[in-house]
């Protein structure tokens, strides 16, 4: 969890009620998918990463929120 996130005072965008920290998710981006990678094979992976998330829950409603405060997703 960064520094930056436990200095933040997030709010549920549902209820305005504080969100919980549930610490970083590692997700994995790129790669192909269908065909791509029917054909390719482990090749397929080759452009795949993972990337961290900050996820983080409301205590009222559980709404569940994600951030990438690290900026380890791309722009587009």
């Amino acid at each position: 969890m960064s520094e930056e996130a436990n200095s933040r005072n997030l709010q549920c965008l549902r209820c305005n009620q504080p969100l919980m920290s549930l610490g970083t998710l590692p997700l994995r981006a790129g790669g192909k998918s269908g065909a791509a990678a029917f054909w390719l094979g482990d090749m397929a992976e080759w452009g795949e990463r993972i990337v961290h998330l900050e996820v983080h829950r409301c205590r009222s409603c559980s709404h569940l929120e994600f951030f990438d405060f690290d900026n380890s997703l791309p722009n587009s």
